[in-house]
């Protein structure tokens, strides 16, 4: 289950954040307050954070730049009734993935929130193994029985969008063997 973090000083507009959260099967923590969420981000982790710009004790400016100075890359998407360009070009500049300004839709919140989260993902299959072969798709290395090929770029492009191409197995395993001649 995704975990979210909403930080934000309106009870109403939070809680209501929450359970919209939860019905979506995501998992939601709340917080009041700036310092508080900053901590908890820092605590738990979580997956991605909706932060509203004025909050007591922490901006959200500032939890934003404080995430991005302690090197944490959450997604963070910021919540703001300020709807000015130079203020969103801001936020975006030092740390945030989104800005939604308020009043906001749900269906809009929670299609920006799985975009942000399909953005942040690591691709689910960076290596690809098939009969005896394996593709190491962040290093682009193919090995037979543990012994590397050497393949054009070409071949190897073909290859990965074989071996990768969704459907039936079978017949995708084929074409990534038919590229590697066997």
């Amino acid at each position: 289950m995704r975990t979210i973090l909403v930080i934000d000083d309106d009870d109403s507009l939070r809680d209501t954040i929450g359970v919209l959260l939860e019905q979506e099967g995501f998992r939601a923590i709340l917080e009041s307050d700036g310092k508080a969420g900053f901590e908890r981000a820092l605590a738990t982790k979580p997956d991605l954070i909706l932060v509203d710009l004025r909050l007591p004790t922490m901006s959200g400016t500032e939890v934003c730049k404080q995430l991005r100075a302690a090197r944490i890359s959450t997604p963070i998407i910021v919540l703001s009734a300020i709807g000015e360009e130079i203020d969103k070009v801001l936020l975006l500049e030092i740390g945030a993935d989104d800005y939604v300004v308020k009043p906001f839709g749900t269906r809009e919140l929670l299609a920006r929130i799985r975009a942000v989260m399909r953005r942040s993902l690591p691709e689910a299959h960076q290596v690809i193994t098939f009969s005896e072969n394996t593709v190491d798709l962040e290093r682009r290395v193919v090995t037979r029985r543990g012994m590397e090929l050497k393949l054009t770029p070409a071949e190897y492009n073909l290859l990965t969008f074989f071996s990768s191409e969704p459907g039936p197995s079978a017949y995708s395993r084929r074409h990534s063997e038919f590229c590697l001649g066997l």
